[in-house]
Parts: structure tokens; C-alpha cells; sequence
């Protein structure tokens, strides 16, 4: 009996040193805007085995880094308008294909890796692993903020070299991207 215990512990052990748990992978992005210090959190939820959960594959939560660091739940409005996210399908090689509704021309596929899930899209012309979106927001509006740009920040899924994209919110359908390579 104690031989059997002793079994099933080592194999647990094992099984959690092979996959980090969710809590140990860092957030797949976060979404910063100009207002405040407050963060948009995605993180990937993670199906039985450790790939990403198909049906309900990234959750977001606020990061009150204005106030004090707590989290706080997104509400219905912000899910329904910016921040919530879309499943768009099945990505290659078992991913997910998602969209956040505030860009959704650009969509991610949401990929477990080796370890840690990772969010890639092309930024720049580039395929990338996005880490960071900044929202500039423009004077005016009254319920809903206005935006000016946004810029995606990730590295080069090849080179790991810092990659990033600006979006001008006003000239939508023609981006105005750099590359930023370190070294």
C-alpha cells in the first residue's frame, strides 16, 4: 500500500516537472493604454494535457495597477466592445485561432508550445510571438474612447529579435509598420 502511494506521488511529480502549471507560464499579452497604468491580462486556459482549450482558449482580466495591483473581472461591456474574445477556429498544428474584438482584422492563433502557451500573429510582416498592445488614446468621445494608434510588440518567431507595428487608427487599412532588431 505504502509502495503504491509512494508510486502515484512519484508520478505526479513527474507529470508536473514535465509541464509547467498555468501559473508558472507568464500571460500570453497584455493590452496597456495611454490613460492609465491599468493592464489587460490574456491568459490561455489549458484543456486536460495541456493543450489550449478549444472551446474557451484565452481569458482576460484587468490588472488595477492604478489603484493597488488587484485584479478585476472584465465587465460585459468591455467584453462586448474591446477587449472580449473571439474563437475564429482551429489554428495549425493544434492551435486556436482567436480575435480580440478591438482588432479582430488581426487575428492570433494561440499555440501551446514546448512549455508555455505563446500568442502569434504577423507584426511588421514578420511572424511573431505578440507579448504587448498599446492603445493611444485620442481626446474626445463621450461613452467610448477614441483611438489613435495602437502598436503591437513581440519578437520575431525565428530570430527572437524584437519586432514591433504601428496601427494608425485614422489610415485603418494601410498600417505603418518598423522592425526593431537588438544587437
Amino acid at each position: 500500500m505504502v509502495r503504491a502511494r509512494h508510486a502515484a506521488v512519484l508520478l505526479l511529480l513527474a507529470a508536473a516537472s514535465a509541464r509547467p502549471a498555468a501559473s508558472q507560464c507568464a500571460p500570453l499579452f497584455v493590452v496597456e493604454r495611454s490613460v492609465n497604468a491599468n493592464v489587460v491580462v490574456y491568459e490561455a486556459d489549458r484543456a486536460p494535457g495541456g493543450v489550449v482549450d478549444p472551446k474557451r482558449p484565452v481569458r482576460g482580466h484587468w490588472v488595477m495597477w492604478a489603484e493597488d495591483g488587484h485584479r478585476e473581472e472584465l465587465n460585459a461591456i468591455e467584453r462586448r466592445l474591446a477587449y472580449g474574445v473571439d474563437v475564429l477556429g482551429t489554428g495549425a498544428g493544434g492551435g486556436v485561432e482567436i480575435a480580440v474584438r478591438a482588432l479582430r482584422e488581426r487575428p492570433i492563433e494561440v499555440r501551446t508550445g514546448e512549455e508555455c502557451p505563446t500568442a502569434r500573429m504577423p507584426i511588421a510582416g514578420r511572424p511573431a510571438v505578440l507579448r504587448r498592445v498599446f492603445v493611444q488614446i485620442a481626446r474626445g468621445g463621450f461613452f467610448l474612447p477614441k483611438v489613435a494608434y495602437v502598436e503591437l510588440h513581440g519578437e520575431d518567431a525565428e530570430t527572437r529579435s524584437p519586432v514591433d507595428e504601428r496601427i494608425d487608427v485614422s489610415k485603418r487599412s494601410q498600417p505603418t509598420a518598423s522592425a526593431a532588431s537588438s544587437g
